[in-house]
């Protein structure tokens, strides 16, 4: 899961053009978190946050990104073992 959410910040963040962070977050903020782990990246005035969550016997990550610059950047994904899916965009 945790190359799959690597992947997805590297595709987000290069496509806006910005420099990706030298450290990449770790997945610890582990299942039933009530708050949302948060990864800010310079230059975009947003970021990404996340959430773990249990279903049908699997974790699902769901991470929100956006930047409070690009009006409509906010994308939510879902990612499980087997990849990452996008489920909503333009908020924020």
């Amino acid at each position: 899961m945790e190359s799959h959410f690597h992947a997805l910040i590297r595709r987000v963040v290069t496509s806006m053009g910005l420099t990706l962070p030298a450290a990449l977050p770790k997945l610890e903020h582990g299942l039933g978190e009530s708050e949302p782990a948060w990864f800010p990246v310079p230059g975009m005035h947003g970021g990404f946050s996340w959430v773990m969550h249990q279903e049908s016997e699997s974790p699902v990550l769901v991470v929100d990104s956006w930047s409070r610059v690009v009006g409509g950047s906010g994308k939510r994904h879902r990612i499980t073992r087997e990849g990452c899916v996008l489920e909503s965009q333009g908020f924020v």
